[in-house]
């Protein structure tokens, strides 16, 4: 091998500014339009679930209220049928008005 003779460090070639990009640093985060879609997207779920939501809530009254009633049916037959006592249920209460249910719900 031919000896190698120890090069000397050369002027560094010049470099034109405009061939050079810009550099941006690397950002975290979105952008604004990534962001609205994404408000845009949340917004439409929110408007197709909040209609089955309602639906829900007004269904589960109704099971409370029919449960309620199932309650006190229970409770009056285990009264009825405790010594032969009459239903509270039915006929008049002790102020002379007749007993209804219209409270439970």
């Amino acid at each position: 091998m031919p000896p190698t003779s120890p090069t000397r460090p050369g002027p560094q070639p010049r470099r034109n500014r405009m061939s050079q990009a810009p550099r941006r640093p690397y950002v975290l985060g979105f952008t604004l339009t990534e962001l609205l879609v994404v408000m845009g997207v949340i917004a439409v779920l929110t408007g197709l679930l909040l209609p089955s939501l309602a639906y829900a809530r007004f269904r589960s009254k109704i099971t409370v209220c029919a449960n309620n009633y199932r309650q006190w049916g229970i409770a009056a037959a285990l009264y009825a049928s405790d010594d032969g006592k009459a239903n509270p249920l039915v006929g008049p209460s002790y102020n002379g008005n007749t007993r209804h249910l219209e409270h439970i719900c």
